[in-house]
C-alpha cells in the first residue's frame, strides 16, 4: 500500500476511535536554519539513587544534553524539526516537512476562494438592486457598496500577491537546517519514505550530537515522554507528558502522547526520560489537547536499513527512495561537504519587506514576509506578528500566540512589545496574569520613555490592585507619561486632582486636564468636559457646552470599545439636557458639536489592552 494510502486511512481510523469531529492536521511550522557540533552521541547514564531530587536532576541533564542533538528545519517560510541519528549525521524528519505543501500557502488560498465568492455575492447584489430600484442608481447606498466592493477587490489583489510570493518561495526554496548552538548549513533530502512520514537528509556538516539509533527502547504507556521541537517558531522548546497509548491502524503503529505537538514539532523527537529516542513527532488532532501522535524509533531504524547505503554497511534490501537506486550516502557527504557554500540571510531585507507590509496596511502579504522575518530571529518580524495576532488582521486572531511572539520581541528590546507584553500580564489577555511580570515589562518600556507604559505604572500605583496603592507614585507616573505625550495619562491625573486622590483637591486643574486630553481626541476625557460644564466642577456652569461634548464624546466614541465608558452617565446627562434646553440651545450646541467632531476626533492614538480583557 503506497504512503498516502496507508496514512489517509490511518488519519480516518484516528479520527474515527479517538475524537470523530476532530481533523488531523500535520504540525510544520516555520523558523530558520543553522549548522551542527560535537561528533559523539548522547550517553545518558540512568541514576543508581532514586530520590527525587536526584531522578529530577538526572531528567533535566539528560533533556538538556537531547536538545543539542535536535535541529530546526526551514523550507522557505515554513519550519519544522528534525534530530541527527547517527555519527554520519543523518537527520531524521517528517516527509511533510521537506515537501512543498506549505501550510501558509493553503491557508492564503483558501483565503482567495472565499474573497472570491464574497466579490462575485457584491457584485451580484449591486446588479439586482440596479434593476429592480431605479433610485439606487446613484444614492448614497449603492455609493457605500461601491466603495465595500472596491474595498474587497483590494484585499484581494493583496492575498494574490501575498499567494504567489508564497508559490515563488516554495519553487525557489532550499532546505536549511539549524542547530542548538545557531549554526546553520544547506541539506539535502535524500530519502521520503513511500509508506511512512519519514525524510531522511545530509548536509555539509562533518561532527554532531546525535541520538544513537541502535540503542534499545521498549516503549510502555504511561511512562513520562518529552518532545523536543519549534512550535510558532520558538526553537529547541521542550514539551513533556507521558504515552498516552500505542495504535495500530493497518499495520500502521502510532505513539500516542499527551506531549504537546504544535505546529513546528514536526519531525523532532518524542524522547523518554533518559533522553532516549521511542518516536518521531508527527501530527495532532486539531482543535484537541493532549492528543498527538509519533512514529515508533522501530519504524525509523527500518526505513535506514532499507532506503540508506550508510557507513556502517549495506541495506539488506534494495533502496525504496525518491531516487532510481541505491544512494551512495558517503560520496554524497563528501562531495557536499566540498562544494559547500555558507547560507547567507539578508535579515534586514526580510524585516524591511516584513515593516512595509504591515505599515502599508498589506496584512495578507505581511502575515508571510513578518513570519518569515520571524523564523529568522528578527526583532520587527517578532513584533509585527504579535501585533497582527493581537489585533485581529488579515483575519486571523490569536491571543496566545500573540503572547509567544511578544516575548521573543521584548526580550530583544522592542519597546512597544515591552509595553504590550507588561498589558497582557497586567489584563490577562493570551497569558495568565503575573503582576511581577507585569511590572517588570513595564518597567523597561518606561525606562525606554513608553507613554503608554508609563501610564500604566500609574494606573497600576493609583488602583492597588497588584501592588501597594501609592498616589504619590501613580502622579508621578502620570506626570512623566504627560511628559512623553500621553493623553490617556492627561485624563488620569484629571481624575486624581477632582477627586483629591492624594493631591490637594483642585477642581479647576482636574478641568484643565480633561480638556486638553478631550481636545487630542480622547472620548472619555470628553465626557468628563462635559460632566464638568454640567455640574459646575472647576467650570462655570454651561449646559449648551455640556450637550455639545457629550454629542461630540458618543459620535467620537461610535464603533470603539472603551473600557472607561460610563454609558449610565452619558445617558442620564444628554435626557436632562434635552429636557432643559430650548430648540434655539440644542441647535447651537448641535453646531459646536460638529465642529469639536471635526477638530477633536481620533486624534489620540494609545494603546491599552483593558478593553480586550474582558473578551477572553
Amino acid at each position: 500500500m503506497s504512503y498516502t494510502r496507508v496514512f489517509a486511512a490511518t488519519f480516518r481510523l484516528l479520527a474515527v476511535s479517538l475524537i470523530a469531529p476532530a481533523l488531523l492536521t500535520a504540525c510544520s511550522n516555520e523558523d530558520a536554519p543553522a549548522q551542527p557540533e560535537k561528533g559523539t552521541h548522547i550517553v545518558i547514564v540512568e541514576p543508581k539513587s532514586q530520590d527525587k531530587q536526584t531522578v529530577d536532576t538526572h531528567i533535566i541533564r539528560s533533556i538538556q544534553e537531547a536538545r543539542e542533538a535536535a535541529v530546526s528545519i526551514s523550507v522557505g517560510a515554513s519550519v519544522g524539526s528534525g534530530f541527527f541519528i547517527n555519527k554520519d549525521c543523518l537527520i531524521v524528519t517528517n516527509r511533510h516537512v521537506v515537501e512543498f505543501d506549505n501550510p501558509a500557502l493553503q491557508e492564503v488560498s483558501a483565503a482567495i476562494d472565499k474573497v472570491d465568492r464574497k466579490t462575485q455575492e457584491a457584485r451580484e447584489r449591486i446588479a439586482t438592486w440596479e434593476k429592480q430600484y431605479p433610485r439606487y442608481k446613484g444614492s448614497a447606498q449603492q455609493n457605500t457598496d461601491q466603495d465595500r466592493l472596491r474595498s474587497i477587490e483590494k484585499y484581494r489583489q493583496e492575498l494574490q500577491q501575498a499567494y504567489d510570493k508564497l508559490s515563488s518561495e516554495q519553487r525557489n526554496a532550499s532546505v536549511q537546517v539549524k542547530t542548538l548552538d545557531g549554526r546553520t548549513f544547506a541539506a539535502h533530502t535524500v530519502v521520503k519514505s513511500e509508506d511512512t512520514d519519514l525524510a531522511f537528509l545530509v548536509g555539509a556538516v562533518k561532527e554532531c550530537r546525535y541520538f544513537d539509533a541502535a540503542v534499545k527502547t521498549d516503549p510502555a504507556v504511561g511512562q513520562p515522554t518529552y518532545t523536543v521541537g519549534s512550535p510558532a517558531g520558538l526553537e529547541f522548546t521542550v514539551t513533556s507528558g507521558i504515552l498516552s497509548g500505542i495504535r495500530d491502524f493497518e499495520g500502521v503503529t502510532l505513539l500516542q502522547t499527551d506531549a504537546a505537538i504544535n505546529p513546528g514539532n514536526s519531525g523532532g523527537p518524542l524522547l523518554d526520560a533518559n533522553a532516549k529516542v521511542i518516536g518521531v513527532n508527527t501530527l495532532r488532532l486539531s482543535g484537541m489537547e493532549g492528543i498527538g501522535m509519533a512514529i515508533p524509533i522501530a519504524t525509523v531504524k527500518d526505513q535506514i536499513s532499507r532506503n540508506l547505503l550508510l557507513a556502517s554497511g549495506a541495506p539488506s534490501q534494495p533502496a525504496t527512495t525518491t531516487a532510481s537506486a541505491k544512494f551512495d550516502y558517503d560520496s554524497y557527504r563528501e562531495n557536499a561537504l566540498r562544494n559547500a557554500q555558507p547560507v547567507a540571510v539578508d535579515v534586514s531585507q526580510l524585516s524591511d519587506a516584513c515593516e512595509q507590509d504591515y505599515v502599508n496596511s498589506k496584512y495578507a502579504a505581511a502575515m508571510t514576509s513578518c513570519k518569515t522575518s520571524s523564523s529568522h530571529g528578527h526583532q520587527q518580524g517578532h513584533f509585527y506578528m504579535g501585533k497582527m495576532l493581537l489585533d485581529g488582521l488579515a483575519g486571523q486572531q490569536d491571543y496566545y500566540l500573540a503572547a509567544d511572539y511578544m516575548k521573543k520581541a521584548a526580550e530583544t528590546g522592542n519597546m512597544e512589545a515591552q509595553m504590550l507584553l507588561g498589558q497582557m500580564y497586567q489584563y490577562g489577555v493570551g497569558i495568565s496574569p503575573n503582576s511581577a511580570s507585569a511590572l517588570k515589562w513595564l518597567t523597561e518600556a518606561a525606562n525606554q520613555n513608553s507613554r503608554e507604559a508609563l501610564n500604566s505604572l500609574g494606573l497600576i500605583y493609583k488602583e492597588g490592585k497588584i501592588v501597594y496603592r501609592s498616589y504619590e507614585q501613580a502622579a508621578n507616573y502620570f506626570e512623566k507619561a504627560i511628559a512623553a505625550g500621553s493623553t490617556n495619562a492627561l485624563h488620569n491625573l484629571g481624575v486624581m486632582y477632582i477627586q483629591g486622590q492624594g493631591l490637594a483637591k483642585n477642581e479647576s486643574k482636574g478641568f484643565e486636564h480633561f480638556l486638553k486630553a478631550a481636545q487630542r481626541g480622547n472620548p472619555v476625557s470628553q465626557l468628563s468636559v462635559a460632566f464638568c460644564y454640567y455640574k459646575k466642577l472647576g467650570v462655570n456652569k454651561d449646559y449648551v457646552e455640556a450637550y455639545a461634548w457629550l454629542t461630540a464624546a458618543e459620535l467620537n466614541k461610535k464603533g470603539k470599545t472603551i473600557s472607561d465608558w460610563d454609558p449610565q452617565r452619558a445617558s442620564e446627562m444628554k435626557q436632562f439636557l434635552k429636557g432643559i434646553m430650548n430648540s434655539k440651545q440644542l441647535a447651537q450646541a448641535t453646531a459646536m458639536s460638529n465642529d469639536y467632531v471635526k477638530r477633536y476626533s481620533n486624534v489620540s492614538t494609545e494603546t491599552s489592552l483593558a478593553a480586550k480583557a474582558g473578551k477572553l
